[in-house]
């Protein structure tokens, strides 16, 4: 959803606001935005982007105020890149106001368990495996993890399986054997158990 706004009078010069809305289902999208600030100010001269975002703007007003085939799903995918960039731009700029979670993505270890959570939910991961995986000790990662995540790594794997489980539901998935499966469990009662808590 968009809307434009024209401020000012006749005698000054007109500030054009573009407004939207933007939903974020996905889990990472929902714990990147617990990190962030309310605003973020991007300075078009701060980057190669920046210096693109007057013509992306610029694309959005034209699609906005006509009515081509396909406006709609053109001024998505515009809008798509221009919070993608801002918000790549803001974690670029702003390392001293991270929060844990994304600390924790940057850190060339954790980062890296984190990514073997997120990609592959499915696999029957255990701290000693996971601590393998990023060549850690079984106790030194789980102590990184807890730390930087603040919270233990199994404790987050079920925590971002279930809300995986959440939003496939949500877009109308069945939960059934592939289901469960997809997300780690072998049965429907251990995946209901750990859905109902």
């Amino acid at each position: 959803m968009y809307e434009t706004l024209e401020l000012g009078d006749q005698n000054t010069n007109k500030t054009i606001m573009l407004c939207g809305v933007v939903k974020i289902s996905h889990p990472s999208g929902s714990m990147l935005l617990n990190e962030m600030p309310n605003v973020i100010h991007i300075n078009k001269e701060q980057s190669l982007f920046n210096s693109m975002i007057e013509g992306v703007v610029e694309l959005i007003f034209q699609e906005a105020e006509s009515n081509f085939l396909g406006g709609e799903s053109i001024i998505t995918r515009l809008i798509d890149i221009l919070i993608i960039q801002s918000i790549r731009q803001w974690i670029k700029t702003s390392a001293e106001h991270h929060g844990p979670w994304l600390k924790a993505l940057q850190d060339p270890k954790i980062g890296k368990a984190l990514y073997y959570l997120h990609h592959s939910p499915e696999k029957p991961w255990t701290i000693a495996t996971l601590g393998k995986a990023v060549g850690m000790s079984r106790t030194a990662f789980s102590l990184r993890f807890t730390e930087l995540v603040g919270i233990a790594p199994i404790g987050y794997l079920t925590s971002w399986r279930m809300n995986l489980a959440e939003l496939r539901i949500q877009n109308g998935e069945r939960v059934n054997l592939d289901f469960i499966e997809s997300l780690g469990y072998r049965s429907e009662s251990s995946f209901r158990r750990a859905f109902k808590k």
